[in-house]
């Protein structure tokens, strides 16, 4: 559109301003082809100023919303381990007009960006027991997995996986309560196994949580 081409155009030639002072030559090659006749070069053009204008608050509350439904979706996904290829759907739930205006106007890109193959917007929806969820400001998000996973090798999946992490969350424990390995071993070698301890915790304790979800289906 023409109003989008009048947005880069003037991001282009900001952008070109700020980076004068470290590409001189090139920014001013470039200026001199896109600057209005009644510009001066760049080199004695005024620095770019923040407008107050330009602030747009509403939309940039729209935009972090936008982008955290799709995180949380793509975090369900991982979770539950629905496969790259396969399309959920997703349903909203909000009371608020604002919300559901958004979810509305940018359902496409949601779609794109979250593979799913609907977006539906209900703010009365009863979920299922075996819907997946997350919460975000003003707006709770259902993915139904009925027909998306195999409940119980997801689950038996989801079970070795836990037990062998835990079995490798227990070799870091014992190195780091062994007092001949924290004396002789380097302070990086022991920073390295802290960080080990750190991730298997936080694993283990998402695939709890994942296992949580499965077991109330």
């Amino acid at each position: 559109s023409e109003a989008a081409k009048q947005v880069l155009f003037y991001i282009l030639k900001n952008t070109i301003k700020l980076m004068h002072p470290i590409m001189p030559f090139i920014t001013e090659e470039i200026w001199d082809k896109i600057k209005d006749p009644s510009e001066p070069p760049i080199i004695v053009s005024p620095w770019p100023q923040a407008k107050p204008e330009f602030d747009f608050a509403a939309e940039s509350e729209k935009a972090e919303l936008f982008k955290e439904a799709v995180y949380k979706i793509r975090n369900i996904r991982g979770e539950m381990n629905i496969a790259p290829d396969v399309k959920a759907a997703a349903v909203f739930k909000t009371e608020r007009a604002d919300f559901a205006g958004m979810l509305d106007a940018e359902s496409v890109q949601i779609k794109a960006l979250a593979k799913l193959n609907s977006v539906t917007i209900d703010p009365q929806y009863v979920p299922d027991k075996t819907d997946a969820s997350a919460v975000m400001y003003g707006i709770e998000i259902y993915l139904p997995l009925k027909g998306l996973i195999d409940f119980d090798k997801e689950r038996a999946r989801l079970e070795k996986e836990l037990n062998e992490t835990r079995a490798e969350l227990d070799k870091v424990n014992a190195k780091l309560s062994n007092e001949k390995f924290i004396s002789k071993a380097p302070s990086d070698v022991i920073e390295k196994e802290k960080a080990k301890r750190d991730e298997f915790s936080q694993a283990i304790e998402k695939l709890r949580t994942s296992l949580e979800k499965l077991n109330r289906n």
